[in-house]
Parts: structure tokens; C-alpha cells; sequence
């Protein structure tokens, strides 16, 4: 869990750094008629593309970018040799105790999850994927470092103008 927390944030960092290099002009200054010179609006844009894009893949599964942290975060701990409790899957996630409760259930009602309440203390639930949730899981996984390899990728000079336009004039980036 750890390398793929590093690997996102050097992806996002490089994300980055890729628009706000694409935004200096000939005289070295960033273009004064865009909207897309503010930091927080291109990293706003860089994640909102990144969201769609990435909930685009999973809906071939049936999932949400939440519902596949969730799954993910489970399976990882599993792999760990850890039981998995669901308030050990928010805390992992960063998503709120309720949040999480409410994306198990859905979990647990499309056959992914299996929650099991612990006999000693009746606020704990041990989460654990079900064959079908290890499945899917294991597919939107494979489907998402895809979608990873081809959003963070070196861009060339020509692809990384054809974003500051698009951002600039607020147009769509379809190419991933």
C-alpha cells in the first residue's frame, strides 16, 4: 500500500509539473488571458480528468474510483495476513467511517464483500472479499495500471500544448 501511495503522489506531482511547464509562454511568463495559470484550478482539472477517465474503466465493472479503493484496500490487507475491519478500510481509504459503511453495503449487495460481525464486540465487522469480489477486483486492477501507464505518461511537446489549450478553452481531453 505504501509504494502505491508513493507512486501516486510522484504521478501526481509529475502530472503537475507537466501543466504548469505548459503554461510559460516565449517571454517565460505564464499566459495572462487563462483562467488555467491558478494552480488549484489546473490540479482541479488534472483530477476531475483523472476521475472520469478512471471511472469510465471501472464501470465495466460494476465499480466506482471508492468501491475499487474499498476492494482494493481489503484485498491488500488480506495479502497482508490482516483481518480487515471496516473501520481499518476507512482509516486506510481516508474516506469517513459512514462513507465506507454505506460502500460495503452496496459492496455487500452486489456480491464483492461479505461482512461479518464480530462476536465480542457487535460495532466491529471483519470485511473480506467474497470469490467474486477477488475476481472482479483482481480484472478492474489489471484495467486501472493500464489506465495509470497511459494518464501518467511522458507527454511530448505537441501533446502537452494540445492540453494547455484544452484546458485553456475548456474543451475535452479524449485522447486516454
Amino acid at each position: 500500500m505504501k509504494i502505491l501511495k508513493v507512486k501516486t503522489i510522484l504521478a501526481v506531482q509529475k502530472l503537475i509539473n507537466t501543466f504548469l511547464l505548459m503554461k510559460i509562454n516565449k517571454e517565460g511568463k505564464p499566459p495572462s488571458d487563462s483562467i488555467g495559470e491558478s494552480r488549484g484550478y489546473i490540479l482541479w482539472q488534472s483530477a476531475m480528468h483523472w476521475q472520469r477517465n478512471v471511472n469510465h474503466v471501472l464501470a465495466a465493472f460494476d465499480l466506482t474510483y471508492t468501491q475499487f479503493v474499498v476492494l482494493a484496500i481489503t484485498g491488500w490487507l488480506k495479502r497482508q495476513k490482516q483481518q480487515a475491519y471496516q473501520h481499518q478500510v476507512a482509516k486506510f481509504a481516508r474516506i469517513d467511517r459512514m462513507m465506507t459503511s454505506r460502500v460495503i453495503a452496496n459492496l455487500e449487495r452486489k456480491g464483492y464483500i461479505q461482512r461479518v460481525k464480530k462476536a465480542d464486540d457487535a460495532r466491529a465487522n471483519l470485511v473480506r472479499l467474497t470469490a467474486l469480489g477477488e475476481k472482479t477486483m483482481k480484472k478492474a486492477l489489471g484495467a486501472v495500471e493500464k489506465l495509470e501507464d497511459i494518464f501518467f505518461k511522458e507527454k511530448s511537446a505537441e501533446e502537452k500544448n494540445h492540453q494547455r489549450l484544452q484546458v485553456k478553452y475548456g474543451g475535452k481531453i479524449s485522447d486516454v
